[in-house]
């Protein structure tokens, strides 16, 4: 009826264990989307920027192209999927 010391630390352990590794699984994925979200803001604040006056500048463009590569390197998926588009010639 009663549980030992032995039973209640092995039933806590089979309840808690999984709780914290679902947690740092969910950690690393927060990590990685927070990374990415960045990325994107960055170029949304950039393209911002660039476009408030009407008109584009080279230099503006060039940042902007900057900031694509690097959200399209943090995707592995969109970086190769854009690699076998492109070829360079």
């Amino acid at each position: 009826m009663f549980m030992t010391e032995h039973e209640i630390a092995i039933t806590l352990i089979e309840v808690i264990l999984p709780i914290i590794i679902t947690l740092a699984g969910l950690g690393g994925f927060f990590v990685l989307f927070q990374r990415r979200l960045t990325s994107f803001r960055n170029f949304i604040d950039g393209l911002d920027d660039a476009l408030k006056d009407g008109t584009v500048t080279k230099e503006e463009l060039d940042s902007l192209w900057k900031l694509i590569q690097k959200l399209i390197e943090q995707n592995p998926e969109a970086k190769k999927e854009l690699s076998n588009k492109v070829s360079v010639k």
